[in-house]
């Protein structure tokens, strides 16, 4: 007997990488605009370094919150109707 093993497609190979590539601009998007919005406070008020320090943080803290939200939408079984 002679049996074929499943060839992966093209789909399913680059649905993975889509993901990953996903859920790293989730987590580093907040946190590039959080320094960014943190150096503008810090320049309009004087406050340096405290506002980039906040808004590292606050990049953090979103970057993460995204990253988990990604996960559990793609973790959540197909059978799942959350609406």
């Amino acid at each position: 007997m002679n049996k074929k093993k499943n060839k992966p497609t093209f789909s399913s190979t680059i649905r993975p990488l889509a993901a990953l590539t996903q859920l790293g601009l989730n987590v580093m998007s907040p946190i590039g605009m959080g320094i960014f919005f943190g150096f503008m406070f810090d320049e309009w008020r004087g406050t340096s370094p405290w506002g980039v320090a906040a808004g590292i943080v606050i990049g953090i803290g979103a970057g993460y919150k995204a990253a988990y939200n990604m996960m559990k939408r793609y973790m959540r079984k197909p059978d799942d109707d959350e609406n």
